[in-house]
């Protein structure tokens, strides 16, 4: 049994489509979780409860950890750290592997022109303060021999559901307004295509020899500013590559009216500076070639039909 903890979002629903490859025994586990494959096993639960994490992870092989907890920095401290304790100690108990799917808040801004997994952390963010106790608490359990995990890292999210490439230019470009950038038209920024973090993960959970690691999934290897981005996508949408910059001064404003805003003001570090995300090690392991930016971009668009 591979169990999917998460199963609800983006990546959890393009990883259900990518594990037949390896097994015919998956669990999806969410609030409200769909079936994806005919045969997919289905468990509704609130994963922020110790029994129900327990009653998830119960009989899995590998655990998959996807989830997404509301983008709120004050629910991020309630519930992260206390679930991946209860997700630990589950997988322990009953002899699962554990592959946790991690961002880039817990690095320094001084490693965010070329991140790598050896990168600086010190967060700058309080959500990034959060994600560094989590991923210690998972890297001390690389010498525990009763378990096996390993923590696969990806950038921003580029064609998912609450992506910041869809919010600020996809969505609004293709209903005719003008796509948004934060902070830095002219700073890099690439990111990652849901299906390659998807295939990346079922590859690093069925590899025996991938635990006990960091990893950094296969990312786009283009680096294009804001500016950029809203002339690729604006190109292959047939629009206007209409522009509009949200400075760092305009998002403060915001937070006092929009909450979403605060939670961004609270990561803007990402969009001050160039921001460019490697994954040498990964490619060169497994032979893996990310889709380009065009590709993705495509993809996205038909999807959308």
């Amino acid at each position: 049994m591979q169990t999917i903890l998460g199963s609800g979002g983006s990546i959890g629903a393009e990883l259900a489509r990518v594990l037949p490859q390896y097994t015919s025994k998956i669990r999806l586990v969410s609030r409200n979780p769909q079936k994806i494959n005919q045969n997919d096993e289905l468990l509704a639960v609130d994963l922020s409860k110790r029994n129900n994490v327990f009653n998830a992870i119960k009989g899995s092989k590998i655990v998959y950890v996807t989830i997404g907890f509301p983008y709120k920095t004050k629910e991020w401290e309630r519930l992260w750290p206390v679930f991946i304790h209860h997700v630990i100690n589950a997988c322990i108990f009953y002899h699962a592997k554990l592959v946790f799917l991690d961002n880039m808040y817990l690095y320094s801004p001084e490693s965010y022109s070329c991140m790598t997994e050896d990168a600086l952390i010190n967060p700058p963010s309080e959500k990034g303060k959060i994600r560094a106790q989590v991923a210690c608490k998972l890297s001390n359990q690389f010498t525990n021999t009763k378990i096996d995990l390993l923590i696969a890292r990806a950038p921003d999210f580029i064609g998912s559901n609450n992506s910041i490439f869809n919010a600020l230019i996809f969505d609004r470009l293709k209903k005719g307004k003008t796509a948004n950038w934060l902070i830095n038209p002219k700073a890099v920024h690439n990111g990652i295509a849901p299906v390659d973090a998807a295939k990346a993960l079922a590859i690093l959970g069925n590899d025996p020899s991938a635990y006990k690691q960091i990893w950094h999934l296969p990312s786009l290897h283009e680096k294009l500013n804001g500016e950029e981005w809203t002339q690729l996508f604006a190109q292959h949408l047939n629009v206007s590559p209409r522009f509009k910059l949200v400075t760092k001064s305009m998002l403060k404003m915001g937070t006092y009216l929009k909450p979403i805003l605060k939670e961004l003001y609270d990561i803007r570090h990402q969009y001050e500076m160039d921001y460019f995300f490697d994954s040498t090690k990964f490619e060169k392991q497994y032979n893996y070639q990310a889709q380009s930016a065009e590709q993705l971009i495509k993809s996205m668009i038909e999807k959308d039909k």
